[in-house]
Order: structure tokens, then C-alpha cells, then sequence
């Protein structure tokens, strides 16, 4: 008889908890926990079999971020103005780090961590008398990379942990201001994947030419 292997249990979606500048949220959804490579496609002349895939630039799109209204003083409404007022406009201003974790079965967990984001959009509750829903409030994050960690049940320090961190931080995939021992390698010449380890913890940045 065949070993029909090991089961493994799947993580529920409902299990999880977020992160912005060393604050964490109770947010009722995140969504955004994406990456995209552009492909460049290529036709050789004489080959007439396929079209060559190169491999382009990654894009992330914003994190969404969804919770109920439950005051006018709401800390993500602040957070975000603080991004658009013209008193903080400038060089100066403070970019965010964080990380949305995902609580797992037995203990284990995986954790995004993106980075050098902003608030580049709030949205309020939509007012409707015909149903009986409570008020949600939004907010979108833009940043410059979120990547998957391997995590557990008390993961090791990254680096990325999603401590606040300022304009001046470096925002090379996989980096931190913290002191890291790490190793990246390049899968081919295309640079279509890498992988480099972080405080002893695997992040897999996509995409990234080196």
C-alpha cells in the first residue's frame, strides 16, 4: 500500500494580527498580500516554437486594511493626516514598517513584512439604512516590498520586525537597519528569484535582479 503521507492542516483566515510601526491593530481584513513580476516577451526570428519570458520588474499593491468605526477620533484617520498635512510634508517624514502575521494550527505562523510604507488613503463607513451592518473604516498602505517569512509560534528576531523606522532606512529587499547575518544567491543570470537569510529566518524576494 502506498504512504498517502503526512497531513497537513491549513491555516484558517481568520486567525491573524497586524502590525504598523510597532502598534498592533484589530483589524477585521487584510488584503494586498501580493507581488507581481512583469514578463517581457520576446520573439526570436527563426523560432518559431515559442516566445521567449524574461523576467521584469516586481510591483506590490496596496495593503487594505478594513476595521469597524468605533470613534470619531479614530487612530487610523490620524495616522493618515499625518501623511498629508503640510506641516509634515518633506524629507522628513516618517515612513512605516510592519508585518501582518498569520496564526497557524500546532503553533506555527507566517508573517509578511513589508516596508517604507505610507498611508495613502483612508476611507470611512459607508452610510446605508437598508441594512444592518456595523461601520467599517479602511486604510490603504503603499510601500516598497512585502515579503513572506518563515515564522512559528515565537519567531526569531529579523530585523523586520516591523518596529517604526524613518525615511532613511534602507529599502533593498530583504535588509534591515539591524545587524543581519546574511547570504543572498541569484537562481539565474534574469534574476528572477533570490533568497537571503535574515536573522536566521528564510525571506523569498521575487523578482529582484542582482
Amino acid at each position: 500500500m502506498a504512504n498517502p503521507g503526512t497531513r497537513i492542516d491549513a491555516f484558517p483566515a481568520f486567525h491573524f494580527e497586524v502590525d504598523i510601526g510597532g502598534v498592533s491593530y484589530p483589524f477585521r481584513s487584510a488584503s494586498g498580500l501580493k507581488s507581481e513580476t512583469k514578463v517581457y516577451e520576446v520573439e526570436e526570428g527563426g523560432v518559431n516554437t515559442h516566445v521567449h519570458k524574461l523576467v521584469g520588474p516586481t510591483s506590490f499593491p496596496n495593503l487594505v486594511l478594513r476595521q469597524g468605526f468605533c470613534n470619531a477620533s479614530s487612530p487610523l484617520y490620524k495616522m493618515y493626516l499625518d501623511f498629508v498635512s503640510e506641516k509634515t510634508k518633506g524629507s522628513g517624514k516618517r515612513r512605516i514598517d510592519g508585518f501582518v502575521r498569520q496564526i497557524g494550527p500546532n503553533g506555527t505562523s507566517a508573517k509578511w513584512v513589508f516596508q517604507r510604507g505610507w498611508i495613502a488613503k483612508w476611507e470611512g463607513p459607508e452610510l446605508d439604512a437598508t441594512k444592518n451592518e456595523i461601520s467599517i473604516e479602511s486604510i490603504e498602505i503603499v510601500h516598497e516590498g512585502i515579503y513572506l517569512v518563515g515564522g512559528s509560534s515565537a519567531p526569531a528576531s529579523t530585523g523586520l520586525s516591523g518596529s517604526g523606522s524613518t525615511s532613511g532606512t534602507s529599502s533593498t529587499a530583504g535588509s534591515s537597519s539591524a545587524s543581519t547575518s546574511s547570504s543572498a544567491s541569484t537562481s539565474s543570470s534574469t534574476g528572477s528569484s533570490s533568497t537571503a537569510s535574515t536573522g536566521g529566518l528564510s525571506v523569498n524576494v521575487l523578482g529582484q535582479k542582482k
